[in-house]
C-alpha cells in the first residue's frame, strides 16, 4: 500500500479501517443477550439465578492459582507479543526478506491470530478449555523456538504456529476466569 499511495495515505488509510469496524461493531452487537431473545450462556432460568451477582470478590479472587495463573500467563504472553511486533519487520529483513514480504509475516501473524481465536474458541467449547489452554502455550512455544532456530525457509511456518497459538490464548483468557 505504501508503494502504490505513499507512506501518509497508507497511514490514513490504516488509521481508517479501525473507525469503520467500530461501525460495524456498534451497529452488530449488543449488550445483552436479552437484545436478541436469548440468555446468558449458563443461566439457570428455573432457579432464578443472576450471574452477574455471583462470583468472587477482588480479595478473594487474588488469593486464588487461578488468578495468579491467568495474569502472570497474559503478562508474559502480552509481552512476547509485543516484542515479536515490534522486531518481526526487522528481523525478517536481516534474514535477507524484501520489506513487502516482511510486511505480509506481520499480516500472517495477525490474520492466523484471528483465526486462532475463532479455532481454539470453538474447540473450548467441545472439550476442557484448560487443556485447550495449555496446548495454545505450548503451540505458541514451538512457534517462537522455530523462529529463533530456524533459517529463512522456516519463517513463515513458524510465524503461522505462533499465531495460532497466541489467537487461542487470548479467546480463552475470558473462558478461564
Amino acid at each position: 500500500m505504501i508503494e502504490r499511495f505513499g507512506w501518509r495515505q497508507a497511514f490514513l488509510i490504516e488509521a481508517a479501517l479501525p473507525m469503520v469496524l467500530l461501525a460495524v461493531i456498534l451497529t452488530v452487537v449488543r449488550n445483552s443477550p436479552r437484545d436478541v431473545g436469548s440468555v446468558a450462556h449458563g443461566l439457570d432460568l428455573s432457579a432464578g439465578r443472576d450471574l452477574r451477582l455471583e462470583g468472587l470478590t477482588l480479595s478473594e479472587a487474588v488469593r486464588t492459582k487461578t488468578f495468579w495463573a491467568i495474569g502472570l500467563s497474559g503478562m508474559l504472553i502480552y509481552y512476547s507479543i509485543l516484542a515479536l511486533y515490534n522486531h518481526l519487520f526487522l528481523y525478517l529483513r536481516g534474514l535477507g526478506f524484501a520489506p513487502v514480504n516482511a510486511g505480509f509475516a506481520l499480516s500472517l501473524l495477525g490474520l492466523l491470530g484471528l483465526t486462532g481465536k475463532l479455532v481454539n474458541g470453538a474447540l473450548a467449547d467441545r472439550i476442557d478449555r484448560h487443556k485447550v489452554f495449555l496446548g495454545c502455550q505450548v503451540i505458541m512455544l514451538v512457534g517462537v523456538a522455530l523462529l529463533a532456530t530456524q533459517g529463512q525457509d522456516m519463517v513463515l511456518v513458524a510465524i503461522a504456529i505462533i499465531g495460532l497459538g497466541w489467537g487461542g490464548l487470548f479467546t480463552l483468557y475470558n473462558m478461564l476466569a
